[in-house]
């Protein structure tokens, strides 16, 4: 229908302009927010009326002139300067239900970028410490970014990018060293961490894990004898236990990339090559930047990246004072290794402090692929961890902070996942560990949970009475006996998930899922309530079979949008729940903790290579094909 709607505006459009192209998919189409206006409105008349050479009035009167003669149409209204607000009708929305159930998960799906590569990078955490809480919410998006945008037809690959070499590995390597030695009896004093080095207790671990392994053999040596095979035993040790629970939080990815390894194939120097080329490195002294002095600015003649030739706002410096590149000539080379690796649409996620590298880096990408590839980046906002409202406090570098670990075991995966991505990106979390695993309709994961639950009863209650209901026979019910204004409400909101997950993809917004979900479940839960108060309207009528499966139909949709909702989310589904009344009972809700225990003794295995390096042959390379395919 949404298709149909938008063909038959592009046709009023044409009318007036008949070589003007238009993309079906900028034809926005919404819900109104008052249902007295209809049940989908655009604004259409009033973006194109200028670019047909007509007033926003005269074309919304041609479009619904042509509006009205489809066959899905009731009714169009034109209000204000030019809005256009249609009634479909009731038959066409009732239809919808049986396409949801027969198609289950897939009915959300639009194959707008059917066989494109889009590759997602996200995490990417210095495997210097535990995963924190800041790495939960950049996991959590990543890993929904890339559930939505395979609806709508990418081949999505997960990539994590080790930053697996420079000081801060050798300064955990010597951390790891001081705590290995104490281990023997010698003597360590604080003041020997410097600033630079890690002193949480998970060093300990990694001491101890180096005992294991190695016994003495580090034992008094000089630190040439032992800083290399240490910062390669620490890397793999923490670099297990960022997998470990990232696969905990429901977070699996399809290549570890190393930038020791990307480096050691002169990926830079290649990179640099392709620059030169085309003119865009050259020596040259940066301007002294105003505010805060940039780190990589040095009053000498640098190389130079000519990234303002591609929107940035200066050009940038490839090496350092001591002759070695920057962390921004190893991004040239990362990219370059993602574009040749066939990747011409990227997704990148980083924190909010990366804001003042997005240029910088959207310019490199466009340089090294010559403008074929396109690079997209989500920068996240910090998350507020609250005990029943008290802010609770955390410091990286002494190691007393809240991991991911601390989250997943106190409230569980699902809650965890469903808070990261229930306010927009840009918009600070306040996650209270009280009030996310609360029995309550106004915790917004146990309200979308509750309703789902609440649907499996009723299949529980009717199985049990009944023969067992299938898909088929629910799928020929008489849907035209759904005409209750709640159960219409519901049927609509159902048919518009489709567009929701489609345009939350499109926007890279993760959080319109929940929203659309929370709406979708206050719609069902009022009419579980209204069935309540008025027997016509109960789920089970045993004098009226007809109608019954009818609205077994209509629960099995709502079941399956839920489902699908929160499989997007990485959530999983509750069949049964406890009553609202047994909250107090419950500290944990119903909050999946997930827990690997075959691997809680041996966290890793250490012989074998940390990473999974991809090479440019036939396109792709890598150890693990990341392709999902049919």
């Amino acid at each position: 229908m949404f298709a149909n709607i938008r063909n038959a505006i592009i046709v009023g459009i044409k009318s007036f302009k008949e070589d003007l192209y238009i993309n079906n998919e900028d034809i926005l189409i919404e819900q109104p927010k008052d249902k007295i206006l209809g049940d989908i409105y655009t604004n259409v008349a009033m973006l194109y009326a200028k670019k047909v050479g007509t007033n926003p009035r005269r074309l919304a009167e041609k479009i619904s002139e042509i509006l009205s003669e489809n066959s899905v149409v009731q009714s169009v209204r034109i209000d204000g300067p030019g809005f256009l607000n249609i009634k479909i009708k009731n038959n066409y929305w009732q239809s919808k239900i049986g396409e949801i159930i027969k198609l289950g998960s897939n009915f959300s799906v639009t194959p707008l970028h059917a066989g494109e590569n889009l590759n997602v990078e996200f995490v990417s955490a210095n495997p210097t410490g535990p995963l924190h809480t800041g790495h939960a919410r950049n996991a959590v998006f990543g890993s929904v970014c890339a559930n939505l945008l395979e609806k709508i037809g990418y081949n999505v690959t997960r990539e994590f990018y080790i930053n697996d070499q420079g000081n801060q590995i050798k300064h955990l390597a010597r951390s790891v060293y001081l705590r290995y030695i104490e281990l023997f009896g010698q003597r360590v004093s604080e003041s020997q961490f410097t600033s630079d080095m890690y002193c949480g207790d998970y060093i300990k671990d990694v001491a101890k894990a180096v005992v294991d392994k190695f016994g003495d053999k580090f034992l008094n040596k000089q630190e040439n004898e032992w800083l290399k095979p240490l910062c390669e035993f620490s890397i793999k040790y923490m670099l297990a236990g960022i997998k470990k629970d990232l696969a905990d939080i429901g977070v699996v990815m399809d290549v570890y990339t190393s930038e020791k390894e990307v480096c050691n194939r002169n990926l830079v120097d290649k990179a640099l090559k392709i620059l030169k080329g085309r003119g865009d490195i050259y020596e040259g002294i940066l301007p002294k930047p105003k505010g805060t002095i940039a780190e990589d600015w040095e009053e000498r003649p640098q190389t130079l990246f000519r990234s303002t030739k591609y929107g940035d706002e200066i050009d940038r410096a490839i090496k350092k004072s001591d002759g070695t590149w920057t962390y921004f000539a190893g991004d040239l080379a990362y990219h370059l290794d993602k574009f040749q690796r066939g990747f011409t649409n990227m997704l990148n996620v980083f924190g909010a402090d990366h804001n003042g590298y997005v240029k910088r880096l959207k310019s490199a990408v466009s340089a090294i692929s010559d403008g074929k590839a396109n690079l997209e980046v989500r920068l996240y906002q910090l998350v507020n961890f609250l005990e029943n409202g008290v802010p609770v406090r955390m410091s990286k570098r002494k190691g007393n902070f809240i991991t991911l670990r601390d989250v997943i075991d106190r409230v569980g995966k699902d809650v965890t996942r469903f808070m990261m991505v229930s306010r927009h990106h840009d918009v600070m979390i306040d996650f209270d560990f009280k009030k996310v695993i609360e029995f309550s309709m106004d915790n917004p994961l146990f309200y979308i949970q509750y309703a789902h639950a609440r649907i499996c009863s009723v299949f529980r209650n009717f199985n049990a009475s009944f023969k067992k209901l299938t898909d088929e026979k629910i799928r020929d019910a008489d849907l035209s006996l759904l005409t209750d204004e709640t159960e219409l409400d519901l049927i609509k909101s159902l048919a518009f998930w489709k567009e929701r997950v489609k345009h939350a993809a499109k926007a890279i917004e993760p959080h319109r899922i929940p929203t659309h979900l929370r709406d979708i479940c206050s719609l069902f839960h009022s009419l579980w309530n209204k069935g309540k108060s008025d027997e016509r309207l109960r789920f089970i009528n045993k004098e009226n079979m007809t109608l019954t499966f009818a609205r077994m139909a209509l629960l099995r949709a709502t079941q399956a949008v839920i489902s699908d909702g929160l499989s997007i989310l990485g959530v999983t589904p509750m069949d049964e729940m406890k009553p609202l009344d047994e909250n107090e009972s419950n500290k944990k809700s119903n909050a999946e903790v997930t827990e690997d225990k075959k691997d809680k003794k041996d966290r890793m295995k250490l012989d074998e290579p940390y990473y999974s390096i991809s090479l440019p042959e036939d396109g792709f390379g890598f150890d693990n094909p990341p392709i999902k395919k049919d």
